[in-house]
């Protein structure tokens, strides 16, 4: 069984294959196939008895994914293909011991990732081995998901307990990015739409706990 809510994502560019975190990691090759054909690989030999939070993986190098679990422990491979990937324990480089609630990949660079972590963002460039922390003057509340975009310049938005708030290479601080959503609303994921024609009809999406699900071009 899994947590509450599963974390499942779809291959960076394969839509037939899926990671699913359980207490280990799954990898289902053929997830839209018929189901008599479906078959899933435990990919992890975990023992923590914790039920998996976040799976990422590596824009950059599809190889390369992470699991936190509920234990507030850190995992990373780099061979999420094969059938016995090699995970790496992380826990004990993060920067205080505290529950992950997301972590996001650089679409270009393999060895940049940034996470959410003790109610701040953290980056690190060296495949999480060393975090900076980049909160600046973001309050303290818990900050649910993190979306990279890619046509900005290391754009990022975050969606939290009260809002959504944005930072690129060219600002020094946080924004808030929240203005026509409702007031106070709890955003539990943001996720972004790269309109294949034109940059001008790129949109993010916000999934809000109990008021509806919003967007923004």
């Amino acid at each position: 069984s899994g947590a509450w809510v599963t974390p499942f994502i779809l291959d960076e560019y394969d839509a037939s294959i899926m990671f699913l975190g359980y207490e280990n990691v799954w990898r289902c090759d053929n997830v839209n196939g018929p189901s008599w054909q479906i078959q899933w690989e435990k990919i992890s030999d975990f023992t923590t008895g914790s039920k998996m939070r976040v799976i990422e993986q590596s824009p950059a190098n599809p190889n390369i994914l992470f699991a936190a679990n509920y234990g507030d422990r850190l995992f990373r491979t780099e061979n999420a293909y094969d059938n016995n990937a090699n995970f790496v324990e992380l826990t004990s480089y993060l920067p205080a011991n505290a529950g992950i609630n997301d972590i996001e990949c650089h679409p270009e660079d393999e060895n940049v990732l940034y996470i959410s972590h003790n109610f701040k963002i953290w980056k690190s460039e060296d495949k999480g081995l060393t975090w900076e922390d980049i909160s600046g003057t973001l309050p303290s509340v818990a900050f649910t998901s993190i979306a990279f975009y890619g046509r900005s310049h290391d754009g990022l938005y975050l969606s939290s307990d009260i809002g959504v708030y944005y930072k690129d290479a060219f600002m020094d601080d946080w924004m808030m990015f929240s203005s026509g959503l409702p007031v106070d609303a709890s955003i539990q994921e943001i996720e972004i739409f790269y309109d294949p024609d034109s940059i001008s009809n790129d949109v993010i999406r916000a999934g809000t706990y109990g008021r509806g699900m919003w967007e923004s071009g």
